[in-house]
Order: C-alpha cells, then structure tokens, then sequence
C-alpha cells in the first residue's frame, strides 16, 4: 500500500461535518490555482480533489471510529475495530452455542450471565416504569417531545428489522438451529442500530447492555423459532410491508410516555397488506415479554439526544398518516328507542323494540348504519330473542358503497340479550355501511329486539352518532 492510498478514520460530530463541507464548496469556484511556491495548478486536480472529499464527508463510515461486525469464523462473536477495519478485537463471546435440544440449558459464559444479570438489576430499578431507568423518556406535552419520537420511531425501526432478518436467516437456514444462533442474529442486527450515534460514545463499554438487549429479545424468539423458519421469506424482505408494522407501533405510542402496555397492545389495531400481516403475526408475541422492553427503550435512549444535535434518524412515519381509531356505542333501549343516526330496514316495524306477535311468516327485517368509507374493525350488537319461530338467525354484514358485500356472519340466535360480534381477522377498508338482519321462520309468537350497538373502526371525521365507547 502506498502512503497516497492511506486513508485515515477521523470522527467528526455533525456540526464539524457540515462545517467542513460548507469550507468545501468554495473550492470549486476559483479557476487559477497555484502552489506556495508559485506553480500553477490544473483546476481539474483541484475540483475532482474537493469532489472526492465531499463524496468521503458523505459516507457515514467516516463519521465513526467504532465499527462492530459478527466474527466471520465464529458467529457466536460480536468484534470490534478502532481502526477502520484493519483489525478486529472481541467484545461479546458466547461461548458454546447449545443445541436446540437444550431445553434448559446451563450457559456458564461470562457474556451470558452479565446479561442475565443485568436485565435483573435493571428489572429491580424498572419497576413497571421506563423513566425510573431512563428518566429522559418521559414526555412533556412540548419541548423535547418531538426528539423523543423520533427516537422512539428509530429504536422500533431497528428492532423490526433486526427480527425480519432474523426470520429470513431462519428460513434460508442460514442461521445456526440453537438459542445462540438466534441471539447471535439479533445482536448483529441491533448492533448495526447503533452505528448512526456510536460516535457520540467514547467508551466500547458504554454498549454493554447490547448482550441484555439480544438475548432479552432472543429467549423470546428462539420460544417461536418453528414459525421464524416457517416464514415467507419475500414477506418478510418487503421493505414496505416492514414500514407497515414500524408506523404502526409508532402510531399507538407516539406522543406518550412509553409503556409496556403501550407495547404489546401496538399492534392491536393492524390493517395493512398481506405481507404486513404476516409480519405483524410473528412480531406480536414478541411485544410479550417486559424484559426485551425494558432493555430495548434503556439501550436506545441516547437516540433523543441523537436526535436533538440534529442527525437524521431516517424514521419512515408521519403522523399525519396515524389512522384516527374510534369506538361508537348507540344504546337504543326497548320500545320507541332513539335510533341515534341508524335507519331502520324492518318491512312494516317502525323501532328497534320489542316485537311481538309475528305469526305464520317468514320475517327479515334489521337496520344499517352509513358510515361513509372507513375502515371497521368489528360491529357488536346486542339481541334478545323469545318465541317459537324456527331457526332463528342474527346476520351482521359490512357493505361497500356499491353494496357489495365485503364480510358478513350469520348466528343462531340464543334468547337474550345477547352479544353478537362481526371482527374479521383483520380490519376491512372501504366501508360504506354496517347491518344487521333477523331471520325468523314464525310458526307462533316472536319477540325480538335490539338493544345497544357497538362499532370500531378508523376514518376520518369520526362519527359523531351514538356516544364514544
């Protein structure tokens, strides 16, 4: 290597960076150039000199003197280079990996424990609230608010990619069949979290809770490594459907304090693609588990700050595109009750209440709601039902605006009241209106009526008919 092909790691915080590139710039615009000495220059040299800088100042590697990488011969390793990869030192050594039969696995390495016992000791100071370990995740309805959501926007980012990865290398059995192998994955994958703000870290040891985070993470995946193996490998490379299930969490706990509740309760109100969906599956038992929370929303807090001096931290959501959730309750009561913006489909019934003395007739007859193109997650309704008609069904369906059907379920009425649910396995878009239908074959007396109405969807305005859940 000659001495013009060295080239040097310098770590620059961002204000030194844009302040060196503005410095730059200049250098393009002058067309005489000459040495100390006199000589002149060729501008060419000097604009492709500045060109070549720039470009260099632009590649993020040269803004860190920490890279992490996964030892190529052992992939139970995490190494680290100060240098830029000239050599590489050991930060986190698992050991022996165990085998996946190991269903109680005894791990005496130094790495495992620390971990163990640090995901303890934090347990013991976490104590159901993250501020009491990370104070600064609490929000203010202002100031570093917004610092916090992106910082909250970048820590989801990081974890959802690290476990698609992770299901991918399972599926290709590119990843070792043991716990080791799954934790090993995880941590290349969060490790590469931190490449954005390691700058602002002067000390390797300041990463010590990367082992808590992976294996927090990864005692938990490895209970659901059947269905990692299992996936569909090109779902879960669609970058696309990954920002589905990222903005999603994001969603529901922007804007918060975050809380575990918060977390494993993100993904509750999914509606995306056939891709996102099956990420969303597999992710879900994953927001389960307390300790991956807790160590996740520790490790990542100095992202705030990150975010604060003014880096990027690249988060795909808006939240202008949050969907707006909303939940109507309509208590009709019995007899004449309010209709509360329903119309009434019955034949010759003018109310909701009690009807009796249908004879020898074969009755269909509900009501429907217009709702006008929003997304319904479920549709509950309350029945009571006594007399002799044969057969007796409650139908509730969900129509577009052309009245094409777009889900519907059909149940035998049991007496009452009673509830009565329509929740498809996943939120139905486009919804022009909601109903439901009686079905009764009279051969006597029937009484039937309907009492209260329960309907979740998204949209907006919200609808203002009935009252809030």
């Amino acid at each position: 290597m000659q001495a013009s092909d060295v080239r040097h790691i310098v770590c620059l915080s961002p204000q030194q960076l844009l302040t060196l590139q503005a410095i730059t710039e200049p250098l393009h615009w002058l067309t005489r150039w000459s040495s100390p000495t006199g000589v002149s220059i060729d501008p060419d040299v000097i604009d492709a000199f500045a060109s070549e800088l720039e470009r260099t100042l632009m590649d993020t590697t040269c803004l860190s003197s920490l890279q992490f990488r996964t030892d190529p011969n052992n992939s139970c390793r995490i190494q680290y280079s100060t240098d830029g990869g000239l050599t590489w030192s050991t930060v986190w050594d698992a050991g022996v990996c165990m085998t996946r039969h190991q269903t109680n696995p005894s791990i005496s390495t130094d790495i495992y424990n620390d971990a163990r016992t640090e995901i303890i000791d934090q347990r013991t100071i976490y104590s159901g609230n993250i501020t009491n370990i990370y104070p600064n995740w609490q929000y203010e309805g202002g100031g570093d608010d917004q610092y916090r959501d992106e910082a909250l926007c970048y820590l989801i980012r990081v974890f959802i990619n690290a476990l698609c990865d992770t299901a991918i290398a399972a599926a290709d059995h590119s990843l070792t069949e043991d716990i080791w192998g799954i934790i090993t994955s995880i941590a290349g994958g969060l490790k590469s979290g931190y490449d954005i703000f390691i700058s602002l870290v002067d000390d390797v040891g300041e990463w010590a809770l990367l082992p808590a985070v992976a294996v927090a993470i990864g005692k938990s995946a490895w209970g659901i490594y059947d269905t990692l193996k299992s996936v569909n490998i090109s779902h879960f490379q669609d970058t696309s459907a990954r920002e589905e299930v990222i903005c999603t969490i994001w969603c529901a706990m922007q804007g918060q304090t975050p809380s575990f509740a918060l977390w494993q309760n993100s993904l509750e109100h999914f509606a995306g693609t056939e891709n996102g969906h099956e990420i969303a599956d597999v992710i879900s038992p994953l927001l389960e588990d307390e300790d991956a929370f807790m160590t996740q929303f520790l490790a990542f807090g100095d992202a705030i700050t990150v975010a604060k001096s003014g880096v990027d931290l690249g988060c795909p959501c808006d939240v202008e595109d949050c969907p707006e959730w909303w939940c109507r309750h309509f208590d009709f009561g019995e007899g004449e009750g309010n209709l509360q913006g329903w119309e009434l489909d019955w034949g010759h019934l003018e109310s909701f209440g009690i009807h009796s003395e249908l004879y020898g007739d074969v009755f269909k007859g509900g009501a429907h709601w217009h709702i006008g193109g929003m997304t319904i997650e479920y549709l509950k309704v309350e029945v009571g039902y006594n007399g002799e008609g044969s057969s007796p069904v409650i139908e509730l369906a969900f129509y577009d605006a052309e009245n094409n059907v777009l889900a519907q379920n059909g149940q035998t009425l049991q007496g009452g009241p009673v509830w009565y649910t329509l929740r498809p396995d996943n939120p139905i878009a486009n919804v022009a209106r909601v109903a439901v239908f009686v079905h009764v074959n009279a051969t006597g007396s029937v009484s039937f009526g309907i009492y209260r109405a329960q309907v979740s969807g998204y949209g907006s305005p919200e609808p203002t008919d009935g009252a809030p859940c």
